[in-house]
């Protein structure tokens, strides 16, 4: 069965050859309904299988950035800081192109009895609005959040506001401590929001910053909603033709 579904959304891929024993290829993977359950196919190295309750989900894809530098030597190449802007500036094919840290940090949740480690994930705010879930309390970040130096802020799961905060109905606005710094929690997702991984109990702001030149550093994977009336494979073109350019522009790999 799963093979069989992996066949039905993997799409084309297309080599784009910039240096001698260098390969890129740009996958996007599409979010396809099964019957009354929806799913995301990942297809890279296997498939990877998770449930979804996303609103629009065969508008959500992963653009994923695949090298080949040498033999014996594959995967998946995240992007960089510079990578990232690039995309986000210049395709004509995604409404929302976003950048999240792939694992999550482990950091300790102290001042509310024992300490307890949490997993925190880092989305920049245009990854949550790809994946276009809100909050079941509370607001996501704003624009002035997601920037460099910006204000310390958090959301956090429906099973840490159960289990470590009592479901405090004012924990809206309450400042904790991770990481012996002070967050403010401004929101909590709803029960079963698992993006990007099901261990995570903390989402903060990425903070980017757009002016970064740092193109060497590669550690930010993407999702991305696509436009109203786009096809996966005038994205796939486009996605194909930004790796082109940038690689052009003598910044190598995204």
């Amino acid at each position: 069965m799963f093979s069989s579904l992996a066949a039905d959304v993997r799409i084309a891929l297309r080599s784009l050859l910039k240096a001698p024993g260098f390969t890129s290829v740009v996958l996007l993977t599409l979010a396809v309904a099964i019957g009354a359950n929806t799913a995301i196919f990942s297809v890279v190295d296997g498939v990877l299988l998770r449930p979804l309750s996303y609103p629009d989900p065969d508008r959500l894809v992963t653009v994923v950035t695949h090298t080949i530098p040498a033999p014996g030597r594959t995967g998946d190449l995240p992007y960089s800081d510079r990578g990232y802007w690039h995309f986000v500036e210049n395709n004509r094919s995604f409404e929302h192109f976003g950048g999240y840290t792939g694992g999550s940090l482990q950091w300790a949740l102290t001042g509310e009895g024992a300490p307890v480690q949490v997993d925190v994930g880092a989305m920049t705010l245009s990854a949550f609005q790809a994946v276009g879930t809100l909050p079941q309390r509370g607001r996501l970040p704003a624009p002035e959040e997601d920037v460099p130096d910006g204000p310390q802020v958090a959301l956090i799961s429906d099973g840490l506001w159960r289990s470590v905060f009592g479901e405090d109905p004012e924990i809206l606005g309450r400042v904790v401590e991770m990481n012996s710094e002070s967050w403010e929690v401004i929101g909590v997702m709803p029960r079963g929001y698992e993006f990007p991984s099901p261990e995570i109990d903390v989402w903060i702001p990425r903070q980017l910053d757009p002016a970064s030149e740092n193109f060497g550093g590669h550690h930010l994977s993407a999702v991305a909603r696509l436009a109203p009336g786009t096809t996966l494979e005038s994205a796939e073109a486009d996605a194909e033709d930004l790796v082109s350019r940038f690689a052009d522009a003598g910044y190598g790999p995204t």
